[in-house]
């Protein structure tokens, strides 16, 4: 599964720190359980930033790729890459009006989504670092 180093790399620091809200928000809420302030275990805009980083760590990597026959394979992909950061940073306003208690966003819908696309957005990162890989083996990177 993790069988080149640039791929482990990707999954610690990357995903790593685009863990890194959810475990602070999970560990704060758990170190203030008993004390008056009450923190929510969860934050819509916490999944959607985790799928910001993602998003931004293939678009960072796709400038790196250099070999001239997949130059239109890296021009779709960052177009791509754009609009999906656009429709990200969509989400995450609505995240903020729902969690500002104004009823003008269904949260839970909002959550699913946002977990939906996060899954989806690892995936597809996880697919494009191996496909990198493989593709810098074979250019001879």
């Amino acid at each position: 599964m993790f069988s080149n180093l640039k791929s482990l790399r990707w999954l610690g620091y990357t995903v790593g720190i685009a863990f890194l809200p959810i475990i602070l928000r999970l560990l704060t809420c758990f170190f203030t359980q008993d004390s008056s302030i009450h923190i929510s275990a969860y934050a819509i805009g916490d999944i959607i930033l985790f799928s910001l980083i993602i998003q931004l760590s293939i678009l960072t990597e796709i400038d790196n790729v250099s070999d001239p026959e997949s130059s239109l394979w890296r021009e779709r992909n960052k177009i791509l890459g754009i609009l999906w950061l656009i429709a990200l940073s969509f989400l995450l306003c609505l995240s903020l009006i729902s969690e500002g208690g104004k009823d003008l966003v269904n949260g839970t819908n909002l959550l699913l989504c946002s977990i939906v696309i996060a899954v989806v957005n690892f995936i597809l990162g996880f697919r494009f670092f191996n496909y990198l890989t493989k593709t810098s083996r074979i250019v001879g990177g």
